[in-house]
Formats: structure tokens, C-alpha cells, sequence
């Protein structure tokens, strides 16, 4: 079945996530960075990719779900890994309940559009090179 291939590619964009995450919050620790906007761009081109990846597996509303999946484990885990590392000062005030589930929400929304995004690269490129050995 083509969604097996999915999991561990799924699992690979995952722990690229986090461990990015972990290297951009030891590193604003350190240096005392911003822990925001280069962050977000990050998460979101990797939202792209795993659409894009999961195009292959499934097409295009396989797609959409694997950037949901990437930014969920993304907005929990790898916020509690930043929380964890970066300094308290930074960190330390949460938002309430209902804001952090609005945000979560935005940002799965956001992240099955760029997913989707992926998606229709990936299809792109496949039309692409179809109509390039056509030609030839």
C-alpha cells in the first residue's frame, strides 16, 4: 500500500521539525536571538515539503493531511521542547486554554493549505516532466 511509505517519511519530517526547533532555541538561548519570526518561516516551508512528499503517497488531500500532522506535532511538542530550553523570562507566561486551541487551530488550517501547496508542486512537476519526455 502506498500510505506505508508515508510513515516514516512522515517520522523523518517530524524529528527534522523538533530537532530544528530544539537547535533554534539552544541557539536564541545562547546568543540571545528572537524566537519568532525565522522560526515560523521554518515551520512553514516544512509544511510545504511534507505536502509535497506526501504527494507521491497519496495525492493531493494526502497532502493537505501530512502539512496538518507536521504542524500539530510541531505547535505541541516542539513548543514544549522550546519552552523547556529556552530561558524562563522568555517562556514562562502561557496564553490560556481557549487562545492556545484558537492558534492550533489557525495554524492546522494554514498548514493544510500549504500542504496542499505541496501538493499541487509536486503534481506540477510531475505534469511538467511528462509533457518534457513528451516533447523529446
Amino acid at each position: 500500500m502506498a500510505n506505508r511509505k508515508l510513515v516514516p517519511v512522515l517520522a523523518t519530517l517530524v524529528a527534522v521539525m523538533l530537532l530544528f526547533d530544539a537547535g533554534w532555541a539552544v541557539s536564541a538561548r545562547i546568543f540571545g536571538w528572537y524566537h519568532g519570526h525565522t522560526i515560523i518561516f521554518a515551520s512553514m516551508t516544512m509544511y510545504v515539503v511534507a505536502g509535497f512528499v506526501a504527494y507521491d503517497c497519496g495525492g493531493r488531500i494526502l497532502s493537505a493531511l501530512a502539512g496538518a500532522v507536521v504542524c500539530i506535532v510541531d505547535n505541541t511538542l516542539g513548543t514544549f521542547i522550546t519552552w523547556c530550553i529556552l530561558p524562563a523570562s522568555v517562556t514562562r507566561t502561557l496564553p490560556s486554554i481557549p487562545d492556545l486551541a484558537t492558534m492550533l487551530a489557525a495554524s492546522v488550517v494554514l498548514a493544510l493549505a500549504l500542504g496542499l501547496i505541496g501538493g499541487l508542486l509536486a503534481a506540477t512537476r510531475y505534469h511538467w516532466l511528462a509533457g518534457r519526455r513528451s516533447t523529446t
